[in-house]
């Protein structure tokens, strides 16, 4: 199982399409900007060569789709808040 991470929304999306299981949101600072931004953590066989493949090729993502990223994102932040 390998894992990616990353602070880029249509990446995100990309990485849960290809079958990934998002795992974690964090805020973290922008190595660019130094302000703080979500970064979105997966799991699964590919991630980290789904992420490679995403940072080396552009790809285009279904951004009528959010609401998949969205339904993970809530489903794991419901079960840390139930578990607090």
């Amino acid at each position: 199982m390998s894992t990616a991470r990353t602070t880029n929304l249509a990446e995100a999306l990309y990485l849960l399409e290809k079958g990934n299981r998002f795992t974690g949101l964090s805020m973290v600072p922008e190595w660019a900007t130094g302000i703080e931004a979500f970064e979105f953590s997966f799991e699964g066989e590919n991630a980290e060569a789904d992420h490679r493949e995403y940072i080396a090729n552009k790809i285009d993502v279904d951004i009528t789709t959010l609401p998949l990223l969205f339904g993970a994102i809530e489903g794991v932040l419901s079960q840390k808040a139930a578990s607090l």
